[in-house]
């Protein structure tokens, strides 16, 4: 997402960014391009000028229907480029005579149709023209993009190029010797009833927190340490890992895969939780979890203007509580899970008390025995030096 999307021009064999006009600060002609990026609509609206020139160029809609082709996936860019030609409707090529644009492009639609991570499927562009004779015409360009497809959740290949995208699925899995085994990530959706169905069902995905409350039912024995896996996640293994960027190379573990931190706390203790990596921490004779957290952390990289979301960490808080026995439940037990992201781009803003003022006073001015205000004083007080310098000669 974000990416911009290249056009191909098979006449000199050459590739360019994909740009349409727009209007800039106040002026509602078309004084400026736009490039087009992967995933994101576009639309715009603004003012052409009419006469040969601009007829011929601008206002011609030829050069859209003429071979135009849109590179698949930039990554082709650098070996064995792949374009699609788009499928043109309406529209001719302008001409101009007597003052007048014949069939001038007014309205430009493009669609493209694309899968991910394969990049731009095809792609269709609807033109709409008139015979222009004044001096100004309104032209409107719009942009969309259309999933074709769908994505395995089971098995997702890319969630983003490199960062994350939002509201696409986290991608997590075991370790399978030396490459990761995807799989899906998730957590528990309780059933129309509210009850604890174990089955989870809820994928995790980038930026979408999530809160989920079942109940646990009385008949059942308090949920455990061997059935965290099957309750709280849909990984039934706590050596998970999560892939930090969107398109983690399942090969490289060790750079594009972080491993899961475990944190238990005991509810109504004073203790500090108890965290290992990668691993649960050893249980406790007399347990119940009721409760897990857990907390996504990520930062944004990259340019200002595209920004890509990398994970830092992910963190599992695991809460329990000591219980006599764990044979039967006496009452319905409410099970919580929640998801939580936290943006680390930028450091938390501090807000303390001012730092105190002292109330410090200049030093006297040398000069103010002569400001006007003190003219008086300072005629004395000049008068009577003056006496006292002629005396001490005189004694001299």
């Amino acid at each position: 997402v974000g990416t911009s999307v290249f056009r191909y021009i098979p006449t000199t064999n050459t590739t360019t960014y994909f740009s349409l006009p727009i209007k800039l600060f106040n002026s509602e002609l078309c004084s400026g391009l736009q490039p087009i990026t992967y995933m994101n609509d576009f639309t715009s609206t603004c003012n052409q000028p009419v006469n040969q020139q601009t007829c011929l160029n601008a206002l011609n809609g030829d050069k859209y229907i003429n071979s135009f082709s849109l590179v698949t996936n930039p990554s082709t860019l650098a070996n064995n480029l792949t374009s699609i030609t788009c499928t043109p409707s309406g529209g001719s090529a302008a001409n101009w005579s007597n003052s007048t644009c014949s069939d001038a492009l007014q309205i430009l639609t493009l669609t493209i149709f694309y899968t991910n991570p394969t990049g731009i499927q095809t792609c269709t562009v609807a033109l709409s023209v008139n015979q222009i004779n004044s001096s100004l015409v309104e032209q409107t360009f719009n942009v969309r993009f259309i999933r074709t497809g769908s994505t395995n959740l089971t098995s997702p290949s890319r969630s983003g190029n490199p960062g994350y995208s939002t509201r696409a699925p986290i991608i997590a899995g075991t370790l399978n010797g030396n490459s990761i085994s995807t799989s899906t990530f998730s957590v528990l959706r309780p059933s129309i009833g509210g009850d604890c169905s174990g089955t989870p069902s809820i994928p995790i995905r980038f930026g979408e927190n999530i809160q989920s409350t079942c109940q646990f039912s009385p008949a059942s024995s308090c949920p455990n340490q061997t059935e965290l896996s099957s309750i709280f996640l849909s990984i039934t293994s706590f050596n998970i890992y999560v892939a930090a960027y969107g398109n983690s190379d399942p090969s490289n573990v060790t750079g594009n895969w972080l491993l899961a931190t475990y944190c238990v706390y005991d509810i109504g203790s004073s203790n500090e939780p108890v965290c290992l990596s990668g691993s649960r921490p050893n249980p406790s004779g007399n347990e119940c979890y009721t409760r897990m957290d857990i907390q996504i952390a990520y930062a944004n990289t990259g340019s200002v203007s595209n920004p890509q979301p990398i994970l830092g960490a992910v963190i599992f808080h695991y809460q329990r509580i000591n219980i006599t026995t764990t044979t039967t439940l006496t009452k319905p037990l409410l099970i919580t899970q929640t998801v939580t992201f936290q943006d680390l781009s930028n450091a938390p803003v501090t807000e303390g008390d001012q730092l105190p003022k002292p109330n410090v006073r200049l030093p006297g001015d040398f000069f103010y025995p002569f400001t006007l205000n003190r003219a008086n004083v300072a005629i004395s007080f000049s008068s009577f030096c003056y006496l006292l310098i002629m005396f001490v000669f005189t004694l001299m």
